[in-house]
Formats: structure tokens, sequence, C-alpha cells
């Protein structure tokens, strides 16, 4: 080649290298918390599961990352996109302890696996800038199997050193709106035989559907009653329930009379007999045949509603039967207030009707529980275990032992776990998340216990250990770098090398059975505990 004709080559070269540097610098880079709030809201991730089946026990994710900033680089630098992921990533590299970081090959970043469901990515030295326009593709190999979109967790978000973490606006929203659909046989698959496809709404109603239902009666109550025989089954006779009827009672039943009365919006119940247009509840033993029914159990109760005499009695072999009673009388009434007369005789196939609430995962406030006990016991469910501690959260006031919610109950991006623990399960890099953070007052917990009395519901709580004991273990640290009042609650030996995992991806949540410290902890949460059932 002509020596002018490469030097014209070499310069022209040159030029371009200098406009595309010139081109590159003219874009902005993250340095300010505008810059990663415009970022964050900028950047469109993906999720996209390729497959279940090409390796056993595994699947196969893709993570795109598109940049839609107006005139924003993503070049190399201390950022890291931190997300939720409840299996495994990369499990033959990460191992089982946590707080690990890896490189993974070929793709210019690491990824970190905190303690948990808690990953994030952050770019190697080698990583090329994501221009405005483009999109990155991450390839991952994760432990286990996806089959479902609900499997992916939402709010990941973007960090920067001294600046204030910033929700990635793209995977907000409980829609999933950043999960691809599955469309194809291997994303919904776990292996090639296997037999599972997602129902559709016609599926699903045919599995669910019941053509001769057992309970024959027109009077339908939830759950069924054990007997009711109506006046006149073809056209019953219907009773009026107006504003002027009473409730009236006798014994100590002025809590479950002021419930039916203030159900029905009548005048406050009244202690007396019974008479014309009145509802009167007392104790007494009830004929029950056998049903499968507890005959002992104080929750049986009958109804018997007359036109003639234009009463409704209601009776309880205990104030929880009468309660009952009334739940099912308030069932019975049909918009026009209006009852059909009947003799109603019922009582639980089962003692034990229980509901469990997780708050320590994800933190339902007082205010939740009080009306799901108030629809428990439309349903006469009387059991509510309360599960009030686990490696996520802490979620019930120690008076004597404040860090427990000071720090346990608290989800935020803090790495150093002092102010509050990392975020788990999509809650986010601040405590403002909806259940991320909070817990029950001492006042909130005797409310509760309060409601759950007068509506026959037994509250069971749960503190759960020695496993699990996460977010108990690093508020006893914390106290005892404050001083721990001459009382030793210390969880965990210092530099304990234990190697174990949780199915929760927790390596660091046992509490230590071997140390006096540990009964130190469980005599003080019991003390507190019961010393609130006892209020």
């Amino acid at each position: 080649m002509h020596r002018p004709v490469l030097d014209f080559i070499m310069a022209f070269n040159s030029v371009l290298l200098l406009l595309s540097v010139c081109s590159a610098s003219a874009f902005a880079q993250v340095q300010t918390q505008a810059d990663l709030n415009k970022m964050a809201t900028g950047l469109i991730v993906k999720w996209n599961v390729l497959t279940n089946t090409k390796q056993y026990g595994t699947f196969e994710a893709e993570v795109t990352l598109e940049n839609k900033a107006a005139d924003f680089n993503l070049t190399y630098g201390q950022w890291e996109i931190h997300f939720d992921c409840v299996f495994r990533i990369e499990p033959e590299l990460t191992g089982i302890r946590g707080n690990i970081e890896v490189e993974l090959k070929g793709q210019s970043l690491i990824l970190g696996h905190l303690q948990g469901t808690h990953f994030y990515f952050k770019p190697t030295t080698s990583f090329i800038t994501l221009p405005t326009g483009a999109a990155r593709k991450i390839k991952l190999h994760i432990g286990d199997y996806s089959v479902a979109r609900t499997d992916s967790i939402l709010n990941w978000y973007i960090t920067f050193p001294n600046l204030e973490p910033v929700v990635i606006a793209s995977t907000t929203g409980e829609s999933l709106s950043f999960v691809a659909p599955r469309s194809e046989i291997q994303q919904w698959k776990r292996f090639d035989s296997d037999e599972y496809n997602p129902y559709t709404p016609q599926v699903r109603y045919e599995r669910n559907s019941i053509t001769d239902p057992s309970y024959k009666s027109e009077i339908r109550v939830i759950p069924n009653l054990a007997s009711i025989v109506l006046n006149n089954p073809a056209d019953p006779i219907k009773l009026a329930v107006t504003n002027s009827w009473k409730v009236t009672y006798v014994g100590q039943l002025d809590k479950e009379a002021s419930y039916l009365a203030s159900s029905l919006g009548l005048q406050p119940a009244s202690n007396g007999n019974s008479g014309q247009s009145v509802i009167h509840l007392r104790l007494g033993d009830v004929a029950l045949s056998d049903n499968g029914i507890t005959k002992n159990s104080s929750d049986i109760y009958s109804i018997t509603v007359n036109s003639t005499s234009s009463q409704i009695d209601i009776v309880g072999q205990g104030p929880s039967g009468v309660f009952y009673g009334a739940v099912t009388l308030l069932s019975l009434v049909d918009e026009n207030r209006l009852v059909p007369e009947c003799v109603i005789n019922d009582g639980p196939r089962f003692e034990y009707r229980g509901l469990m609430l997780d708050i320590a995962r994800s933190f339902h406030p007082k205010e939740e529980i009080l009306k799901l006990i108030e629809i428990m016991s439309s349903y006469k469910l009387n059991k509510l275990h309360l599960h009030l501690s686990d490696d996520e959260g802490w979620r019930i006031e120690i008076p004597s032992l404040p860090e427990l919610t000071q720090l346990g109950s608290q989800r935020c991006h803090d790495p150093s776990e002092t102010i509050c623990m990392m975020p788990q399960l999509g809650s986010g890099p601040d405590n403002s998340t909806r259940y991320s953070s909070g817990f029950l007052t001492t006042g909130d917990y005797i409310e509760i216990l309060k409601k759950a009395n007068d509506r026959h519901v037994t509250v069971i709580p749960e503190i759960d250990m020695p496993g699990k004991g996460r977010s108990a273990i690093l508020s006893m640290k914390l106290r005892d770098k404050k001083g721990n009042g001459g009382i030793n609650t210390t969880l965990t030996e210092e530099g304990d090398q234990s190697e174990y995992t949780s199915p929760q991806m927790f390596s660091d949540d046992a509490i230590n059975p071997c140390l006096q410290s540990s009964y130190n902890f469980i005599n003080i949460i019991m003390d507190e505990l019961i010393s609130l059932h006892n209020q």
C-alpha cells in the first residue's frame, strides 16, 4: 500500500477513535445522587427463565440490563445492583457459607451472595460500558427449579458509595412486569418426563368443581352445620328481625350479647329473661347426634328460630358455643333481615381450628391482625399461631431487650447490619417498603390478645429457635457492644467456624444451645411473653 494512502487511513482511524472517546465522555456517569436516580429510572431489568430441563436439579436464567437513561452511560465503577432470589445462584461457585463474591467468567461481572435471598452484581475492571440504548444479557446457572413467574422477587435496587440506594423502577409492582412469561415447555417442566402443565382457568374449574355436594340443604353456612331442620324446606317461613328487636342474656355472656347486638345494629344487650321480638342467649346442654362432634366441647350450640313466639334462642355449652351460635345466626340473616324458621344443632369436628400468620418475614401491623381475628371468628376458627421471629425479622417488643426491635425489626441497605438488617425477600433498600420493617409494641400485643379473647381465639406466640435465629443473634451482638446491663445474652461464640446452611440460604442463624447466655435470653423472652398473656 502506498505510504500516503496508509497515512490517510491511520489519520482517519485516529479521528474516529477521538470522536468515539469525545462522544462517550459527553455522556454522564454515576457521580451524584441525581445520576443514580436517573440510572435507577432508566435501567430496564428483565428476568427470564430459559430452561429447567437442561441439567437435573437446576435451571438456567437470563438477566437483561437495558440502558434507556437519556445521555447516560453505565460504566465500570463502584455501583452494585442488589436483588433477591429464593434459589441459590451459581451454587458450584458460591458454596454454602454466604458472604462471598465470585466472578462470572466472560461476563465482566462479580456475583455476590450475602445471606438468605440477598444477592448483588458489581462490575469487574473489564466491564464494557453500557451506553444509552444498548442492552446486555447475563447468563446464570441456578439451583433447583423455577416453574412459575411468581418465583421471582421485585424491588431490585442500585447503590453507589456515599449515595442513597435507589429502587430500579422497572422491577417494582406486584404484577412482576419485569419477569418474562413462560411460553416454552422447558420453562415450566422440571424434567423431560414431568407431567406438570400450568392450569388454564377451565382446567382449574374442572379440578375443583363439585357436581354432587354432600350438603343438600338450601341454607348454606361455612363451615357446614352438623344439623339443621327447616319448618318447611320447600318454602321456609321467615322471621323478620327488625330494629325494634332486643338481645337479652343470662349469666356471664355480656361480650357475646354485645357482639350480636352490635352486629345487627340493635340497641345494647341487656341481662334478663326472654320475651317477644328477642334474641335470647344462655348456657345449657345441647343434644347432638353423633356426627363426629366432640360431645363435651364448650363450642357446641343450638339455635331455635320460632316465628310463632317471635323469638330466637341461642344455647351454648359454653360461652364460645353461644358466640358461634351468634356467628351462625348472622350468616342466616339475609339482606332484608329475614331469618328462616329452623332448629340448628351444631358443633366443631375439630377442637383445634387454627390459622398461622408469619409476621417475621413479612410484617403485618396490629390493625391487619385485628381484622384477621374478626375474619377468623366468622369462620369459627379458634387458634391464631403468630410467628413472631425468624431470620428475616423480630416482631415483638421485649422491653428488657430493646435491641431486638431497634435492629431486628428493621430492614434496609446497611452492610454493617448495625442499624438494620440487610433486605430480604424484595423488601428494598429502605424500611419504608410495606411489610419489611416494623414490630408489635407491648400495647399492640395486649390489644390483639384482648380482641382475640373477645372472639374466642387463642393466640399462640412462636419464637423460632435455635435455628432461624439471625435477627436475634445480630440484635444481641449489638447489645453486647452497647453493654449488656450485667446479664449476658450472647447467642453465638466469637469466631465460630461452623459450616452449615439453612434451606433459606442462611449460614449464620443458629443459636448456640451450649451457652448459658442463650438460656438467659430465653428466660427473659418467656417471662415477658407470659406477663403479657396474663394481663
